[in-house]
């Protein structure tokens, strides 16, 4: 009688503890504004988090015109992923290489004027070297980007533009909820 009564209440554990599970909210993310934009007179920066097979934003695309009638030059090394107002680490994209990604030759990419330039961009911190089949993973090759955390995220772009250096902090707000 007591091991009937053993396996009957285990038996009930289990299907509480999977009932418990099955009702687990179903997350997503979802970005504040969806897309920032800093608009100048010489140029506009769009910021905005992408989701990528799954249900979390893994990378950013950063779009940038050249309004004006001269070169604009970003400078990578000083354009860091910015994570609720910290400096967290550099930027990647497809194009990068894990030897490469401190090159002084990679350094400068330039917009020429009157031109639009895009890159889906992700923060070296948040990048995985092996492939992940998981939802919250997209491949980069060579790169996984994961998925980028509730918080205030950005980047802090650093740029020539007229023999001149701009900064500008573009930033959005991503948190996690409920999906109904």
């Amino acid at each position: 009688m007591n091991k009937m009564r053993s396996t009957f209440i285990c038996v009930c554990s289990c299907f509480f503890v999977l009932g418990w599970i099955g009702c687990a909210p179903n997350m997503v993310s979802v970005s504040k504004p969806s897309i920032q934009t800093v608009d100048k007179p010489e140029y506009e920066i769009q910021f905005e988090p992408l989701k990528q097979g799954g249900k979390a934003f893994t990378v950013f695309r950063l779009t940038i015109s050249n309004l004006s009638d001269t070169p604009l030059q970003i400078d990578w090394h000083k354009s860091p992923y910015l994570f609720n107002g910290r400096r967290r680490g550099m930027f990647v994209s497809k194009d990068s290489e894990p030897g490469n990604v401190h090159d002084p030759e990679k350094r400068f990419e330039t917009i020429a004027p009157s031109k639009t330039y895009s890159k889906n961009i992700a923060p070296l911190e948040l990048i995985t070297y092996a492939y992940s089949k998981t939802t919250h993973y997209v491949e980069m090759s060579p790169f996984s980007a994961g998925p980028i955390p509730s918080g205030q995220s950005g980047i802090h772009l650093t740029f020539k533009l007229n023999n001149r250096e701009y900064t500008e902090r573009v930033t959005v707000t991503i948190k996690e909820t409920e999906q109904k």
